[in-house]
């Protein structure tokens, strides 16, 4: 059986601030865009935005890695923690890499894509655009941020 509605996958890693922004852009895309199934795929840490979401009619799928990996914010790690972190490090991205593969094969996978499937990734969502590719399906890149440009500007005006 053939589905009737195209799937707009919204992929979002980080944290509250790199994640809300596009979890809202998702919220406000399902309501707008009733005739899209709307997911968002993110960290299990933000499960509260799950029930906002669902009364938006946005599906939430949780990964396990953790928003951000810190080893405990010193820079001066050094010999055997050093080398554990980086081990640790390692394996929680292969298993966030396995995960995010599993949700889009079994959201994308048994059916073939429709013209209007899509997903739209925050920047620290980027394997996002490598099984949008993988799947064959249009990818977004999102970046919901004011930028202060005056920040960037050295000359005097």
């Amino acid at each position: 059986m053939s589905r009737r509605k195209p799937k707009a996958v919204f992929m979002a890693f980080g944290t509250k601030g790199d994640v809300y922004p596009l979890a809202a852009i998702a919220a406000a895309f399902a309501s707008d865009q009733k005739q899209y199934n709307v997911i968002l795929i993110t960290h299990s840490a933000h499960e509260s935005l799950s029930s906002h979401l669902g009364e938006k009619h946005v599906e939430f799928c949780a990964v396990s890695s953790p928003p951000v990996l810190s080893a405990d914010q010193n820079n001066d790690i050094e010999g055997e923690a050093k080398s554990s972190f980086l081990l640790q490090k390692k394996k929680i991205t292969r298993d966030h890499r396995r995960e995010c593969f599993s949700l889009i094969e079994r959201i994308f996978g048994d059916e073939p894509s429709l013209d209007g499937d899509l997903i739209v990734i925050n920047f620290f969502a980027l394997e996002g655009w490598s099984l949008a590719e993988c799947f064959s399906i249009r990818c977004i890149v999102a970046a919901p941020y004011v930028v202060p440009y005056r920040y960037f500007c050295t000359c005097n005006i």
